[in-house]
């Protein structure tokens, strides 16, 4: 699987923490690897990761973080994987699951549906629809 998914430093910590991972990196590659994994990364992107700096076999690695990219929902929008224990709700944008953050950012609700904020060239014609 390539799909990027936004994954809880805090669980990725425990994950380490039980297995004894990352014990062969600094703090700074810690670090990175928290931010890596909370912006987005792929299930092969975080096993290299990890395997570079634990000592453990690539495929251990990879079976033990596959719960870390197990999800209920996709934002139809973003692609960001939630489970249903996250605090993000979702937004019913065309039969589909729009994320919050996405629904904040990127939509407002029109008659009583949410649809796709305007782009900047389309925004004189909304405003002229809108009157």
């Amino acid at each position: 699987m390539n799909e990027k998914t936004k994954i809880k430093v805090n669980d990725l910590y425990k994950l380490c923490n039980k297995e004894r991972m990352f014990t062969c990196g600094t703090t700074k590659q810690y670090e990175k690897m928290f931010e890596l994994a909370e912006a987005g990364i792929t299930r092969m992107e975080l096993a290299y990761i990890l395997y570079l700096c634990s000592d453990y076999r690539l495929d251990v690695i990879y079976r033990w973080i596959t719960p870390l990219f197990e999800c209920d929902w996709k934002c139809c929008h973003c692609g960001t994987g939630y489970r249903e224990s996250d605090p993000v709700q979702c937004a019913e944008y065309m039969g589909s699951c729009v994320c919050e953050p996405c629904a904040k950012k990127d939509f407002i609700e029109k008659d009583g549906e949410l649809v796709l904020k305007p782009k900047k060239e389309d925004k004189k014609q909304w405003d002229i629809e809108a009157k």
